[in-house]
């Protein structure tokens, strides 16, 4: 087994290490799963009183937002005044055992974000290998090296900067699992188990 891709920041990263790491910033996820004393109906009931479809009621106070249907709940955590399209979105489905109601899912981006991260970098990789393309003319071409170095710098400047921006936004949305979790706790009793 290779060791993860932070781990190995001292080696020589190849185009496997890269494709590791945008993989880990588009598709990560975190398993979670909770577990209530309520029968499932009325855990479905108190949910539905806690979450809100659009996020205008709590506009200025903040709280869940989120849907429930078919024993399919997705929620995220909704701030006043704070867009954030890194924040976790909790999906689980509420499958009811014989004295418990159990929450099984993960939390990971909003499909569209990942959507929309997926053709960023698929863009960014056919720029980046466009741009080798053409530094490789120019240097045959060029009499000096700085067309070379714009055609080189500038692509790996945008994938830093987009790597870095996927990051803050992340960091930025530390402790919205915690909050989702405790809200939960509070609206039926849920403990991660």
């Amino acid at each position: 087994m290779r060791a993860p891709v932070r781990a190995r920041a001292a080696e020589l990263w190849t185009l496997d290490d890269m494709w590791t790491l945008l993989r880990e910033l588009i598709d990560e996820e975190y398993p979670i799963t909770m577990r209530t004393r309520l029968p499932l109906v009325e855990t479905e009931r108190r949910l539905a009183d806690v979450i809100r479809r659009t996020p205008l009621p709590i506009l200025f106070t903040g709280g869940l937002v989120g849907s429930l249907k078919h024993h399919r709940l997705v929620i995220r955590r909704h701030r006043p005044f704070h867009t954030n399209s890194f924040s976790p979105v909790l999906d689980v489905t509420l499958q009811r055992n014989e004295d418990y109601t159990d929450l099984v899912g993960h939390y990971r981006l909003h499909r569209y974000v990942r959507v929309l991260l997926t053709i960023w970098f698929s863009f960014w990789a056919m720029f980046l290998g466009i741009a080798l393309f053409f530094a490789l003319i120019a240097l045959r071409t060029a009499d000096s090296l700085l067309p070379i170095g714009i055609f080189i710098v500038v692509p790996f400047l945008m994938g830093l900067s987009a790597i870095a921006a996927v990051k803050r936004g992340k960091r930025s949305a530390r402790g919205d699992d915690d909050y989702i979790q405790v809200q939960l706790k509070e609206a039926i009793g849920a403990d991660v188990i």
